[in-house]
């Protein structure tokens, strides 16, 4: 008896000890990628996926990250780069976890409609001028693919969207 009011005891004052510093257990987000001259690859990323999820609101089916370098196959980014946007994008999901079933994406664990926004012909002229092709395939996806121009001007990216792609 008298162990286990112990153990109670214990573990009531691990529930009730102060975080160190005063910190209050919350982590903050990361600096974002648009303001990281080194990162123009995830600050493109970061910019699409921003503007999708505020237009896709909460009801946003299962969305993937991928980057494209010509083939179907595999995600193309780093799993650094994966689990920085993942962790930029709680909704985000790994890119193995939308599948091609022969129509459309689906989500490999429920089987439901899944959205992929890839990114291909990604490319820098220099350190500071970049662009990039981006397509959004999956529900309610249905637009034309955009041409990007990216430029790291003052202390961000700036980014210019043409619908036009190139050779048209």
């Amino acid at each position: 008896m008298r162990g286990i009011a112990l153990l109670a005891a214990m573990l009531l004052a691990g529930c009730t000890t102060a975080a160190p510093d005063g910190a209050d257990g919350d982590v903050p987000p990361p600096a974002p990628f648009a303001n990281d001259p080194q990162q123009p690859l995830l600050a493109l990323f970061e910019h699409v996926i921003g503007d999708y999820f505020a237009l896709a609101g909460d009801d946003a089916p299962t969305t993937c990250a991928i980057l494209r370098d010509g083939g179907e196959a595999g995600s193309g980014l780093t799993a650094d780069q994966e689990e920085a946007l993942l962790l930029r994008f709680p909704r985000l999901a790994p890119a193995g976890r939308c599948q091609w079933d022969g129509q459309q994406y689906a989500d490999s664990i429920t089987g439901d409609r899944a959205t992929v926004i890839d990114i291909y012909q990604f490319a820098c002229d220099d350190p500071r001028n970049c662009s990039g092709s981006v397509n959004i395939r999956g529900p309610g996806a249905c637009r034309p693919a955009v041409q990007y121009s990216m430029l790291y001007a003052g202390d961000a990216w700036q980014f210019a969207r043409s619908e036009r792609l190139p050779g048209e």
